[in-house]
């Protein structure tokens, strides 16, 4: 709240510094900032529009609003033994793109490929549902989901959807650090059937 009696100045309420009042009365012209918060309008900094005040005018409605940023990420591994369960000594898979989609399956960002140890993250959500879409690279099959009670050690991609995993709310803060994604590369066996053999 800005409430200001004296003479005509123009203002502009910001985010980015620390309660500051500045006049000048030569040129009656003034500027007021307020002390940042977690978060502000990404758009202009934080700043509100400017606004004009009269002789012994009071402003009282300058106000802002802020929440708390939430994020979601783990890991993409090579279930080697093909039991849809992190086990110990199983390995990140490289190469894997994990996809952020809201409930109205609306892409958020850009996708995140994963490094040698298998992480992605994405951060600086906007509290709300919802879902990951995992791609493997080619010779990886997704393991089965949802195997076990353990949410740590499970995988939540869905073969039979795509890759995508259930919906998932995140709340102001949240860091959801349990959505993964398991999967194998396949073998291959064979030779030669059958010859023809000549006198």
């Amino acid at each position: 709240m800005v409430a200001l009696n004296q003479a005509p100045c123009a203002l502009m309420a910001s985010l980015a510094t620390p309660l500051l009042l500045a006049t000048n009365s030569a040129r009656q012209s003034c500027i007021v900032r307020k002390r940042r918060l977690p978060l502000g309008d990404t758009a202009s900094g934080g700043k509100s529009a400017q606004f004009t005040l009269a002789s012994g005018q009071n402003v009282t409605h300058m106000d802002a609003g802020a929440y708390q940023s939430a994020s979601v990420g783990d890991f993409v591994w090579n279930d080697a033994n093909r039991d849809g369960l992190q086990s110990t000594g199983e390995a990140g898979i490289s190469g894997a793109t994990a996809t952020l989609f809201t409930s109205g399956n609306v892409q958020v960002g850009a996708p995140q490929t994963t490094g040698v140890n298998g992480a992605y993250a994405f951060s600086a959500l906007t509290p709300g549902t919802y879902y990951v879409q995992f791609t493997l690279p080619a010779g990886y099959t997704l393991t089965p989901k949802l195997i076990g009670t353990d949410t740590c050690r499970d995988s939540d991609a869905d073969p039979a959807d795509s890759g995508k995993t259930s919906s998932f709310t995140l709340t102001a803060g949240q860091s959801l650090s349990t959505v993964d994604a398991g999967g194998y590369q396949g073998a291959t066996v064979g030779d030669f059937v059958g010859w023809i053999a000549t006198p």
